[in-house]
């Protein structure tokens, strides 16, 4: 999917102009099809994708994963590549700030 491959070279760079600015930040990533969404996280030369395909129903899921990757230092920690059903916003998105 083209689309992938953008939001991955669009992450390496985004963490290039982290790097040059002296910051070694996690960078998060998704992909959309307008109804299904994914989401990435590079850390390092670490990339992990989600293998789970988010449906945009409910909404509030979807905003609250993408607010929590904005608001949050801590990130999907490296034990969630395969999977990241631990995340607080996929285990209750009501709560997810």
């Amino acid at each position: 999917m083209l689309a992938g491959v953008i939001v991955r070279l669009s992450m390496v760079a985004a963490q290039k102009f982290n790097r040059a600015k002296g910051q070694e930040l996690p960078i998060y990533g998704s992909v959309t099809t307008g109804t299904f969404w994914q989401f990435l996280k590079l850390t390092g030369q670490d990339l992990t994708i989600d293998v789970k395909e988010y449906s945009l129903k409910p909404i509030e899921r979807i905003l609250g994963i993408l607010k929590w990757t904005i608001t949050s230092r801590r990130g999907f920690s490296n034990s969630d590549s395969r999977n990241f059903q631990s995340h607080p916003c996929i285990q209750n998105y009501t709560d997810c700030g």
